[in-house]
């Protein structure tokens, strides 16, 4: 059903408590995010930056707080120029989630939500796709996959998106198969019918539209729904959020706007999870949507390639960083700009790979960088200690 319901604009509503469906008894439970704890994590990024970063899974970046993207530049090409969306996030990939050896420690939360969530919308994705890939043969196609469950998933992503008067993210497609959105407030537009339209669920709902993947592999009858964020300037705002001014300085120069709201602020955050394909998983056209001569039909992809591709096309390219001796930060509050600093004397330990035993963890603590790269952009910081405990144990 959710296939033939995305046929009319590629995005559907669904409950946020799947577990009464009408077809039946259902696990699927999609957990409500936690807006409150993320504003709180980006106010201590701000205010708290030595803190922050000591976490390990912040120093090593498997949760990343970036601004640097440029939506529009995935579609339009490499050509485009560079113009940064008008919003910061915090970004998390499946494979920190998979990590045995990763603490997270007080931020559990984000992978426990995290998960919950994927799971939700990975088991919904299998029971609405496995009834169309009964005809499969392709060895390594997401539909052959999705037919014997054995499609992991493994490439989703985890975002969570502020925005603030003036905040924007640019038209774009999504590159894996469907998108699942939640916001705090209004903002979020689709291109439908041939104009710009709001896309604000019913209370109790999240939104779930199309990405790439999905149009390829019912071979375009569902079109990826193209998207954008618009924050008006006369609309509601939310609790706390950042500084309108802050836009143009960069995380570490933000400040949270107190308790006191201001009529000319406007912030949403939104909650979205990724769900992408396998970067081994071939997508091609399902047997039921191709045509009779296969000469109409998408040519089929492998997911890593395409995700490669698109990530780097909607990033600023920049040059190398320069391992320059450190400067003395000009200025003694918390975040302010920093010259690159020599590198750290620990390096990171080697990810786990099937047949490879992961190189040993550093058992001594390391200085972390004066500076390092968030988004491609290089964020300053004061030198920070690593945790005290040994990486491993």
């Amino acid at each position: 059903r959710l296939v033939e319901a995305m046929l009319r604009c590629g995005a559907v509503f669904v409950a946020t408590d799947l577990s009464d469906d009408a077809r039946g008894p259902s696990p699927l439970r999609i957990p409500a995010p936690r807006y409150e704890k993320w504003r709180q994590a980006l106010a201590q990024a701000q205010q708290d930056p030595h803190t922050f970063y000591a976490r390990q899974c912040v120093y090593d970046r498997h949760l990343r707080l970036s601004w640097r993207e440029d939506l529009k530049r995935s579609r339009d090409g490499p050509s485009k120029n560079f113009v940064a969306d008008e919003r910061v996030m915090f970004g998390l990939s499946d494979s920190a989630v998979h990590d045995p050896w990763l603490e997270w420690g007080d931020l559990k939360w984000v992978v426990d939500e995290y998960s919950k969530s994927k799971d939700a919308l990975a088991a919904l994705m299998q029971r609405e796709l496995e009834g169309h890939c009964l005809s499969e043969t392709q060895p390594r196609s997401l539909g052959l996959k999705l037919q014997k469950g054995k499609e992991r998933w493994s490439s989703s992503a985890l975002r969570q998106c502020f925005y603030w008067d003036g905040g924007s993210c640019t038209e774009h497609t999504d590159y894996g198969a469907v998108t699942m959105q939640d916001c705090s407030s209004a903002g979020l537009e689709g291109f439908i019918d041939g104009a710009w339209q709001s896309i604000q669920p019913p209370p109790g709902c999240m939104v779930i539209f199309a990405g790439d993947m999905l149009e390829r592999l019912t071979n375009g009858r569902v079109q990826a729904l193209l998207h954008r964020v618009v924050i008006k300037p006369d609309q509601p705002s939310d609790d706390e959020c950042l500084e309108p001014g802050a836009r143009k300085g960069g995380v570490h120069r933000a400040r949270l706007k107190g308790n006191a709201r201001k009529p000319n602020l406007a912030c949403r955050q939104s909650h979205v999870i990724f769900l992408q394909p396998d970067n081994d998983s071939v997508i091609v056209p399902l047997a039921r949507f191709r045509s009779s001569d296969g000469r109409s039909d998408l040519p089929p992809v492998r997911y890593g390639n395409w995700h490669r591709e698109k990530v780097n096309t909607k990033l600023l390219e920049v040059p190398p960083l320069s391992l320059a001796a450190p400067s003395p930060v000009a200025s003694g509050e918390a975040g302010a700009e920093a010259t690159p600093a020599a590198a750290p004397a620990a390096t990171r330990r080697s990810r786990r790979r099937s047949g490879r035993v992961a190189a040993a963890r550093p058992t001594t603590p390391a200085a972390a960088p004066a500076a390092t790269w968030h988004g491609r952009r290089l964020i300053g910081r004061a030198p920070l200690a690593r945790p005290g405990a040994a990486r491993g144990a």
